[in-house]
């Protein structure tokens, strides 16, 4: 009986070994094609990438960088709640950011049809500039939201984190109490 336990064992521990094996070759395979991809993480003081998409009212192309001013991109992603909560605020944003002239983009993917679903009754398409998947994940590899990127004259990132945190307060406070031109 002793004999039988111990060939139930190491088969047992056999079994395992087989399974760890075959995951770490899947993991491995992940890590590998997921470290070919041009995803760069993109800090304070770096130059902002010439990315180009749609501008979603006049679907005419346009780069980010051609505008010579401050930017604020606002990363947002038309399958989140809380991202929707927040366009009331964009649009008193945008209202505001011409007085400082200031160039206010929100950067999204995805279909039309999720766009105008996810935009609804709110006045922003004409700062809706829409990418591929591909530049959005270069501009914001975590795909973070709702979050925004600082973008100085010279297109050098100066800040980004999430919407509300205490730069983006900051930054609210100021552009609203902006006056009239």
């Amino acid at each position: 009986m002793k004999e039988m336990d111990v060939q139930l064992v190491v088969l047992f521990l056999l079994f395992i070994s087989f399974i760890n094996f075959f995951i770490n070759i899947k993991l491995i395979k992940i890590i590998l094609k997921s470290s070919g991809n041009e995803v760069v993480n993109l800090l304070e003081d770096t130059i902002l990438p010439e990315i180009t998409g749609y501008n979603y009212h006049s679907k005419q192309l346009q780069t980010i960088t051609e505008v010579v001013s401050d930017k604020v991109l606002i990363f947002l992603q038309t399958n989140c709640p809380k991202c929707k909560s927040k366009l009331s605020r964009v649009v008193k944003i945008i209202e505001r950011a011409a007085q400082a002239q200031v160039d206010v983009k929100i950067v999204l993917y995805g279909s039309e049809t999720s766009i105008e679903r996810f935009v609804g009754q709110h006045d922003l398409k004409s700062n809706i500039l829409q990418l591929s998947q591909g530049d959005y994940l270069n501009l914001n590899p975590r795909q973070i939201s709702p979050a925004y990127m600082f973008v100085n004259e010279q297109n050098e990132i100066e800040a980004q984190g999430m919407i509300d945190d205490e730069n983006w307060q900051y930054f609210y406070q100021n552009i609203i109490n902006v006056p009239d031109a």
